[in-house]
């Protein structure tokens, strides 16, 4: 986070609603902070976290794989 800290971005997005709440990017400020990076608008969709499925190995990796193509479709339909 030091490495943005004081810039302001035009949008931040989130994929889970821990991050949501955790990131200290998503505060929606007309200015950015000198401590930390802002962003003027936040576009949050909540996805099942793959990290928390159980199962064999190769149910885990398809939780990741079904995770990933649902949030690319969210990008593709959401950012034409």
């Amino acid at each position: 986070m030091n490495e943005y800290k004081g810039i302001l971005f035009d949008m931040a997005v989130t994929v889970c609603d821990r991050a949501l709440e955790m990131c200290p990017i998503c505060g929606v400020s007309l200015k950015a902070p000198a401590t930390a990076p802002a962003a003027n608008e936040t576009i949050h969709r909540n996805f099942k976290d793959p990290a928390a499925s159980e199962g064999s190995e190769e149910d885990k990796l398809n939780a990741f794989r079904q995770v990933r193509d649902e949030i690319k479709n969210w990008i593709e339909q959401t950012f034409k």
